[in-house]
């Protein structure tokens, strides 16, 4: 399984190459330093590959505008297999599905907690949204048995 991280903090740098980084503005879906690693990505894809665009955004990002940008990246994907995954408050469900051209997402009911976050370390309001069948995202068999 191959990955690659864009985010907007250029801090990653100091961990991962350009081959696994770009530096990326999700609300405007630009990278900020173009470097061939993102490219090397895009070009291994196929129409028979899977892409599954993980997405853990600011909660104060203005969710029409970053679905909008979510939608663009995806557009770039020569496959029609990309599916999203995003990691939000509930309360953002109608703001995400407002005005969507594409699939609507739905929530899972797997509850996001932040080891490392004062306030979303327990009883966590954050969830996972997606437009996966709910039916195919499963918990790892470590943890199977805490969902059944």
């Amino acid at each position: 399984m191959t990955s690659h991280l864009l985010d907007i903090d250029s801090r990653f740098l100091a961990f991962y190459g350009n081959d696994e980084f770009s530096h990326y503005n999700m609300i405007n879906n630009h990278l900020i330093e173009p470097e061939p690693g993102f490219h090397n990505v895009l070009q291994t894809i196929n129409e028979s590959s899977k892409v599954l665009i993980l997405c853990d955004p600011p909660f104060s990002a203005v969710m029409s505008i970053l679905r909008e940008s979510l939608e663009r990246l995806r557009s770039t994907m020569a496959t029609s297999f990309t599916s999203l995954m995003l990691i939000l408050p509930y309360f953002t469900l109608k703001h995400l599905n407002q005005n969507a051209r594409h699939a609507k997402l739905t929530m899972l009911d797997y509850r996001i907690d932040y080891c490392n976050h004062k306030k979303l370390s327990k009883a966590s309001f954050v969830r996972i949204f997606t437009d996966l069948p709910p039916a195919h995202v499963k918990p790892h068999k470590s943890w199977q048995s805490l969902y059944s």
